[in-house]
């Protein structure tokens, strides 16, 4: 049989597909110790194929025993790796029946046996020798093969599908292209922190039990930082280093909530040293970028505040840091190893472009202009990587339209930037991101104190309904007050009605999502102070107004029963609300012989929902429970319009949007109607109206939550 060769259409797929990620490892000397022939056919054409500069092959002895001694001279004096396929035993069973088995563990007991009488360390022998062998696909078997030999310093093992013998002989070759690159793009990406691993634990099964306490350490962490308790996620952190050294996600993880804290040093050291633990691994580099630039951010921040002019040499000193530190990861990230499920070379592309994308986000524009030169080098560096890395391949996947789009807006042109974010999230998978860059573009401009340009990219992210619809509201709202403020300085009259609209935005975005104020991020707007204590005030003197008497036991109990039911529904945890909501009927029932009274618009809402859902229900109590349900959201409806007796003009738009079920709608132009007419409150078809007042009611409750003494 002839040479192995692919033929034109298919090494020119596969040539642009390696696009040479294994580059730094060609020059590895590289023998191939291969029993089965067209394994070593395959093997050694693969390697040419992948441009490995020396590879040698091994005329293996068939006999078991005799190839041991043969792979330990091989091994001695030489400095590379050894790709091992060595003959099967031939063993008998019980029954006397003949069998070959490869029997791994027992051939390199063997081969190590031949070095009793060297000064020489046996695992740096054996540590040159990966296995190479045909099997049928289970992780299982490689990962029990490599546990098995990791006593003799063995760090890997490629373990290979067998082909269907009809497929023709390049397309074979071309599948072992891709399953070699991927083994060896890993084992050399790996080896160093493997061999850390030999040295560092007794045996495999001492270094599964650190992985799983660091896993469980890790979890933990995870926990602690969505509860904001950093100081213990970050304690957490080194003992999860302390349990398994090796592993460089927890000195990473530590860095960065290090980096949360301001603590500079510290996170610097950690980011080092999780290099040193995976120094082909390109988050470090990237977290350490990051961390300059967070000192740029910081430092600026603080001579700004502190009335003192700002070195240009130590910005200069972060930013090029930075910049070098971003060229590292990017070439580190160009080397990544694949997810075999996804392919090498898109996952590739997405670890490089996610690179750019960091450095699109940095956010230094706005503090230090966009003339500064390091400043267009960190934007320059970030266009050549999206460029060289994804344009120039046809048309471009949503998620890398959401790159091209930052990138866009980092260069000025924020029409472009625009419609690369709606091509974007005209895709499910990549609508949210679209949407969040989109957020993030807006708060940019805000920044820049572009305000008209940041209104307009806060309305058309919120005509594509994203999840956060109350994060947008209220950036739109401090959009809209800074410009106010704006307009007041120059003498403007549009200022006043700016301001108004501000405030409208401000209560819905609050009334969509009360839990905004437990965001600290809320409470660096402080444009927004004035304008929230205001609303504060005003509905609780609207509150106060619809309930001259004081709020008894019961009340408060039914107040904070619709509450809870509230945020569970806002979280979609309709099965919650629905538990709660029985549970009431039976502990609270003056809630629903008041339910008209107590229930806000969104609780009946659900109400009408499971009336509708539970009058089937196969169990008894549920369609009992469903037929109350219907009389009482019907007596709700009832009085509602018997109470809705709000005849001033000023409230059209206010009942408009209530009688379309808009309540968040309705808050905002209930804000604005008594901001500009207070008096509203004092008159008795208002006090009398009780959809109205139970309305000021719910915004009073959700403005309530926020913290003023917060504001800095």
């Amino acid at each position: 049989m002839g040479e192995l060769t692919l033929n034109n259409k298919l090494a020119d797929k596969v040539s642009s597909a390696l696009n040479t990620p294994l580059g730094p490892y060609l020059e590895v000397p590289v023998k191939l110790f291969i029993a089965d022939s067209a394994l070593l056919k395959q093997t050694k054409a693969v390697l040419e194929q992948l441009k490995f500069q020396d590879v040698r092959s091994i005329a293996v002895q068939a006999n078991y025993f005799m190839a041991m001694r043969q792979l330990f001279s091989e091994l001695t004096n030489f400095e590379g790796v050894v790709l091992v396929n060595h003959p099967p035993q031939k063993v008998k069973d019980t029954a006397g029946m003949s069998y070959e088995d490869m029997n791994f563990e027992d051939f390199y007991k063997g081969v190590a046996s031949f070095n009793k009488s060297s000064r020489r360390n046996t695992a740096d022998l054996l540590n040159k020798c990966v296995p190479i062998f045909i099997s049928a696909q289970d992780s299982d078997i490689r990962m029990r093969i490599v546990e098995e030999l990791f006593s003799y310093g063995i760090m890997a093992a490629f373990m290979l599908r067998v082909q269907d013998y009809r497929m023709p002989a390049a397309e074979q070759l071309e599948e072992r292209i891709r399953e070699l690159q991927d083994y060896l793009l890993e084992f050399f990406l790996h080896r160093n922190q493997k061999l850390t691993e030999f040295k560092e634990y007794k045996s495999a099964e001492d270094l599964k039990e650190r992985r799983a306490k660091s896993e469980n350490l890790m979890a933990e962490v995870e926990r602690l930082k969505q509860a904001k308790e950093f100081d213990k996620a970050i304690a957490l952190c080194r003992q999860a280093i302390e349990v398994l050294p090796t592993d460089p996600g927890a000195y990473l993880e530590s860095g960065k909530l290090l980096v949360k804290k301001k603590k500079y040093p510290p996170a610097l050291q950690m980011f080092r040293d999780a290099e040193k633990v995976a120094d082909d691994l390109p988050a470090p580099n990237q977290e350490i970028a990051n961390l300059r630039v967070e000192q740029v951010k910081d430092y600026v921040h603080k001579r700004k505040e502190a009335g003192l002019p700002i070195d240009q040499g130590v910005l200069d000193n972060y930013l090029k840091e930075a910049n070098e530190s971003f060229k590292a990861a990017i070439k580190k990230a160009e080397r990544i190893q694949a997810v075999r499920s996804q392919g090498q070379e898109e996952r590739r592309k997405d670890a490089v472009a996610g690179i750019a994308e960091n450095i699109l986000t940095l956010g230094v524009q706005e503090l230090l202009g966009p003339g500064n030169p390091l400043v267009r080098q960190l934007g320059q560096l970030a266009q050549e990587t999206l460029s060289n890395t994804i344009q120039g391949e046809g048309e471009l996947a949503p998620k890398h339209l959401v790159q091209f789009g930052l990138l866009a807006f980092f260069d000025g042109d924020l029409p472009k930037a625009l419609n690369y974010l709606k091509k974007a999230s005209q895709d499910p998978e990549s609508f949210e991101d679209a949407c969040k860059k989109l957020n993030y573009i807006g708060t940019q401009l805000r920044q820049r104190d572009k305000h008209d340009e940041a209104v307009k990219v806060y309305h058309f992210l919120l005509s594509l309904k994203p999840s956060f619809k109350g994060v947008v509201l209220f950036n739109l709202a401090v959009a809209l007050e800074s410009k106010a403020l704006e307009l007041k300085t120059a003498d403007d009259p549009r200022a006043e009605a700016i301001s108004k609209m501000a405030v409208g935005t401000a209560t819905e975005s609050l009334y969509v999502d009360p839990l905004l104020p437990s965001d600290q991020n809320f409470y660096a707007n402080t444009v927004m102070y004035h304008s929230l204590l205001m609303l504060v005030k005003l509905f609780r003197a609207a509150a106060g107004s619809a309930n001259n008497e004081a709020e008894t036991p019961t009340d408060k109990a039914c107040r904070q029963a619709s509450e809870r039911l509230e945020n569970l529904l806002l979280q979609k945890k309709d099965k919650e609300a629905l538990s709660f909501m029985f549970t009431l009927a039976q502990k609270l029932t003056p809630y629903f012989t008041g339910f008209d009274k107590h229930a806000t618009p969104l609780v009946l809402d659900f109400a009408k929902r499971l009336n509708a859902v539970l009058k089937n229900n196969p169990k008894p109590k549920m369609r009992t429970f469903g037929k109350i349900l219907g009389v009482l959201v019907a007596k709700g409806a009832k009085k509602k319009d018997e109470s809705s007796i709000a005849t001033s003009p000023l409230l059209n738009k206010v009942m408009g949007a209530l009688n379309k079920g808009d309540q968040s709608r309705a808050a905002h132009e209930l804000a604005i109607v008594l901001v500009a007419r207070p008096q509203l409150l004092k008159t008795k078809d208002f006090q009398n109206d009780r959809t109205l007042t139970n309305l000021c009611k719910e915004i009073y409750n959700k403005l309530n939550s926020v913290d003023f003494d917060k504001f800095t």
